[in-house]
């Protein structure tokens, strides 16, 4: 009996098994694949996270991240400045091969934290069988249900180097820098008629290695050509020897060159002024004037600073004195000066709160002397002998007979980040005096009872930075005697910690500071009342480009006053003193003098290392990126 049924050859009985097969898994991922069920979008979720924060890492450069943070990269790792315009996934890969993993897991952390908010994941370097993980926000779950890896190919990093030798780190642990003070005489007076006035001040110039040049400039306003009777620096005349700049006649602003009287340490300047009721002026409607100050006073040292770098205290307290004023009236002079004289003092202080610094304290005391009985000045347009203002608001008016000593605590409401004004008036205000024999603000420079201002404040977060050295450089702003005054500027380095604007006026009134970093002007200061303009403003460092040229404006509201090329632009740098590891080089010397030659360059002409402590490692048999790697983010749900 034959029997009926089919016949198989092997083929066929093959393809039937790959056909059964293959609609077996159809059957089995079509529900998977379903493109609108919950669990395929939760996980396009998770895969674009991964693909975006991988991509974003490969065009986002390491400029993105904080300042701080990457100044610490270049100071203690492999990164170096030229590498801040890499991408976060090539400096992660380089990070990676210098073996500098905490960095690295640092790195991934701060950035790839933010792009994958909600997310765990993991960052790790692949190079032929070796896995390294560099980061991970959490033990990776065995059967994490939804998960995603993006990765990215990077090579060719260091790749014409030996991945055997030395490599070598510096830091500059005492250094000669050259560097520039500025001792700013305020605006004060005065010496009426044929009255005379006496300024002491002292100023220090600390850590003195050599001074290349000292300066005196000084503006005073009605002079008639014999207003300077006395100038003294160290006791040394140095009278005969200024130099006249600009004479208006009634306004002289001159120059003395006094490096060869300035001494390290403790100095000490003394000037008179002698008034005079000039027989030439005695039709004008004022033929007498007092002889004063105006912005512009000022000590210019340029010098080269020796010894270690000073440690940064988070508190910090700072004092300043107020030159020692005595205003004196003198008797009638007779014939067509038989007017006495009368004595009064004026007083114009300032100060500023660092960037970034936390107000903690400040008291402003003032110690008076010579101070007659009467109240007022004569026809009672002023009823008051004292009257102190800051940030043009009233303190105190009030008479006082023979010694006023008066103290004031400002709160942080008063103190404002930026420059403060005082000013304190004494028996004189404007051009009206009513002193009689003689006036004095009192000031020895040294103790408590001296008339002074005290400020507290604490540093915080990037200002306590180590590894830095601030560098003060100053320039005359040039252009002509002018109102207003424009000048341009641009800097060298980026890290830019503060700037000072010297105001040098002809005449002066009320006056305006603006600064334009590209984006249009933005006001910096304005002067809180009349006569009280300080010689010296400063302004914070965020409203300059360090990229672009900057442009201050100078301006007073008064079209007479003008603004001399001398007034001064003074801004501090702050300037690294170490760098880290770089190049491989097959011998440790080579290794060393190639980090102290980059520190020497990074140092520029502001700063030379004269003691230089250098850190070499051995770099054998670590991974330096020779062939090609991949970095992987693998994302996955919380």
């Amino acid at each position: 009996m034959a029997l009926k049924g089919f016949y198989f050859s092997f083929d066929a009985l093959l393809a039937l098994t790959v056909m059964a097969a293959s609609l077996f898994v159809v059957a089995q991922s079509g529900s998977n694949t379903d493109t609108f069920s919950s669990s395929n979008i939760e996980y396009r979720q998770v895969s674009a996270a991964a693909k975006d924060a991988v991509t974003l890492g490969s065009e986002q450069t390491l400029s993105s991240l904080n300042s701080s943070f990457r100044s610490r990269l270049i100071d203690d790792t492999v990164v170096e400045q030229d590498n801040v315009d890499g991408t976060v996934m090539d400096n992660l890969a380089l990070l990676w091969a210098a073996r500098n993993f905490s960095y690295a897991g640092e790195l991934s952390k701060t950035y790839f934290g933010e792009k994958l908010e909600g997310y765990e994941y993991r960052v790790t370097v692949t190079e032929g069988d070796t896995t390294s993980e560099i980061y991970s926000s959490s033990p990776v779950p065995e059967n994490a249900s939804l998960r995603s890896v993006a990765s990215r190919l990077v090579s060719g990093h260091r790749i014409d180097r030996p991945s055997e030798g030395f490599r070598s780190r510096a830091r500059a642990v005492k250094v000669r820098r050259n560097t520039t003070e500025i001792f700013s005489l305020p605006a004060m007076g005065n010496a009426y008629k044929n009255g005379k006035m006496e300024v002491r001040k002292d100023f220090h110039l600390e850590n003195v290695d050599r001074i290349w040049n000292a300066t005196l400039y000084f503006d005073v306003e009605y002079n008639t050509g014999q207003s300077v009777e006395q100038l003294k620096v160290n006791g040394e005349n140095e009278k005969n020897d200024i130099e006249i700049l600009h004479d208006n006649g009634d306004t002289l602003y001159g120059v003395v060159n006094i490096t060869g009287s300035v001494e390290k340490g403790e100095n000490s300047l003394f000037i008179r002024l002698k008034g005079d009721k000039d027989p030439t002026l005695i039709f004008r409607e004022y033929p007498s004037q007092p002889n004063e100050f105006q912005p512009g006073s000022f000590i210019e040292v340029r010098y080269r600073q020796d010894g270690k770098q000073p440690v940064r205290d988070e508190l910090r307290h700072r004092r300043i004195f107020f030159e020692d004023i005595e205003s004196r009236r003198l008797g009638s002079s007779g014939g067509i000066f038989e007017d006495d004289s009368e004595a009064g003092v004026f007083k114009v202080e300032s100060f500023d709160l660092p960037r970034e610094a936390d107000f903690v304290n400040a008291t402003i005391k003032i110690n008076a002397s010579g101070l007659n009985q009467d109240c007022g000045s004569d026809g009672g347009v002023y009823d008051w002998d004292i009257r102190t203002i800051f940030n043009g608001e009233i303190l105190e008016e009030k008479c006082e007979s023979g010694e006023f000593i008066s103290e004031y605590e400002l709160d942080e409401s008063q103190v404002k980040s930026g420059t403060n004004v005082f000013v304190a008036y004494l028996k004189n205000y404007g051009d009206t005096f009513w002193g009689q024999d003689e006036v004095s603000l009192n000031s020895d420079f040294e103790t408590q009872a001296s008339s002074h201002i005290d400020l507290w404040y604490r540093r915080t977060g990037d200002s306590l930075e180590f590894g830095r050295i601030d560098v003060k450089e100053a320039e005359k702003m040039g252009g002509d005697t002018e109102n207003p005054k424009l000048y341009d500027k641009e800097f060298e380095y980026n890290e830019l910690q503060s700037t000072e604007v010297y105001v040098a006026q002809k005449y002066s009134n009320e006056v305006d500071l603006e600064v334009d970093d590209g984006t249009g002007y933005e006001k910096v200061f304005s002067s809180p009342g009349f006569r009280a303009t300080p010689t010296r403003i400063s302004a914070p460092p965020r409203l300059y480009s360090t990229e672009n040229e900057n442009t201050v404006r100078l301006e007073d509201i008064e079209d007479g006053v003008k603004f001399y090329p001398e007034s001064r632009f003074l801004w501090t740098v702050s300037v690294p003193s170490q760098v880290g590891y770089g190049e491989l080089y097959d011998s440790r010397s080579e290794a060393v003098d190639d980090a102290r030659q980059r520190l020497q360059d990074t140092l520029g002409s502001f700063v030379d290392a004269t003691n230089i402590q250098s850190d070499t490692v051995s770099t054998g048999n670590q991974p330096y990126l020779w062939g090609p790697a991949r970095v992987r983010v693998e994302v996955w749900r919380r």
